[in-house]
């Protein structure tokens, strides 16, 4: 598994959020080589996606969070799979 931190990726929007805002859903924008290739997870206690939306370029993806009321704050991964079997991670805050 390659580890990278969400600051060393070429760019994700936004790059953190507070929890407990009225509309509980979240678009994450990735920019990375590749990563439209991939497919992602999430394993955080109230953090969902809903959707991953790929873009015509393979360099960006749209990753549609639900983020649930009761959600802690708090630091969570984001692995991103590869139809090869390698993986990257990422940390999000």
């Amino acid at each position: 598994m390659v580890s990278i931190s969400n600051t060393s990726l070429e760019r994700v929007e936004p790059i953190n959020w507070w929890v407990n805002f009225k509309d509980n859903s979240l678009q994450l924008l990735v920019k990375e080589e590749n990563i439209g290739n991939s497919n992602p997870s999430i394993s955080y206690t109230g953090v969902t996606i809903e959707k991953v939306n790929k873009a015509r370029s393979k360099n960006y993806l749209f990753i549609d969070l639900k983020i649930d009321k009761t959600t802690k704050p708090g630091k969570f991964d984001i692995i991103f799979n590869f139809d090869d079997g390698t993986k990257k991670h990422i940390r999000m805050n």
